[in-house]
């Protein structure tokens, strides 16, 4: 019995482990969405953006599709580059929020005055959306990344206020937490905390949602011994191990601050396990989203390029 189990934890641990092995990276200031083997940082299939198609979240559906905002609105395309849908953006306002959302569907989101959040089914049909204002007068500096969290309601990081606010499902808010920096991504754990990323403050936080403290301030003299330093904090994700992947962006770097690794794998002792370089062919990234791992997708994709 102990080897059987033995035998199904290792089988486990590989599968979980090959789901993480694909990565989906793009980012603000970069041409192009990019699928990468995390492993070997090979490129396997890219898809080329416009000149003014400013790219701040990426997401993959189960069965392979790609969601991405462009800044006038969101997409969902296939690996042969075909729009399945596309969801153009009202004029006047900037789209960067397009993720999945956790029953399945997407949840969409663009700054303008109101702002607002929605959510579509998997085909792109609208399901729900509440409007909100931010407080802050220029639509660019509002929020990039927002989520739906486990309790139904939606937590918005606001780049202009130093805040992440949470609204519930009629737009009504109920938290607010302070944070420094120009908060741009937010991540749930297990136990409801928040972890924020705080943009150009080179830090993320974590905040106890109960009391709004925060536990944790992950900074770059935690991360030194790495030889790599934190410039603009974008999106995090978190792994299945339990590593969070922090998007590193150069789009923001000031005179004492040089070019860094755009893609960071951080443990729980926030230590630097991984790191992915800029190059000729990797840009700058302040998106990320795990790729499903299948040995069909795998053939779709080579015979997609």
């Amino acid at each position: 019995m102990k080897k059987i189990l033995i035998s199904f934890g290792l089988l486990v641990a590989t599968m979980l482990s090959a789901q993480e092995s694909y990565l989906l990276v793009g980012g603000s200031g970069w041409n192009k969405i990019a699928l990468i083997e995390k492993s070997s940082a090979d490129i396997l299939w890219t898809h080329e953006l416009g000149p003014s198609e400013e790219n701040n979240a990426v997401a993959a559906t189960p069965d392979g599709h790609i969601l991405y905002s462009y800044r006038d609105g969101a997409k969902l395309i296939d690996l042969n580059h075909e729009v399945l849908w596309d969801y153009p953006a009202p004029k006047g306002t900037e789209l960067f929020t397009a993720t999945n959302l956790p029953g399945g569907g997407f949840l969409l989101g663009y700054c303008g005055h109101p702002a607002r959040l929605i959510e579509l089914n998997a085909k792109g049909v609208v399901k729900n959306e509440i409007e909100f204002e931010t407080g802050i007068p220029s639509v660019h500096g509002q929020y990039r990344q927002a989520i739906k969290s486990k309790k139904g309601t939606y937590i918005v990081p606001l780049m202009g206020k130093s805040a992440v606010v949470e609204f519930d499902k009629q737009g009504k808010e109920l938290n607010r937490w302070s944070v420094k920096g120009n908060p741009f991504s937010v991540v749930e754990r297990p136990n409801g905390n928040l972890i924020v990323a705080c943009g150009d403050a080179h830090i993320y936080v974590e905040i106890d949602r109960k009391n709004g403290i925060v536990v944790q301030e992950v900074t770059n003299e935690q991360i030194a011994s790495s030889g790599c330093e934190f410039n603009f904090v974008a999106q995090i994700e978190k792994l299945r191990n339990g590593n969070l992947l922090v998007c590193n962006w150069n789009g923001h770097l000031k005179s004492n601050q040089t070019i860094q690794p755009s893609l960071l794998e951080v443990d729980s002792n926030n230590r630097v396990v991984w790191k992915l370089k800029e190059n000729k062919e990797i840009g700058r990234i302040s998106a990320v989203a795990l790729y499903p791992f299948s040995k069909q997708l795998k053939k779709r994709i080579k015979q997609s390029n």
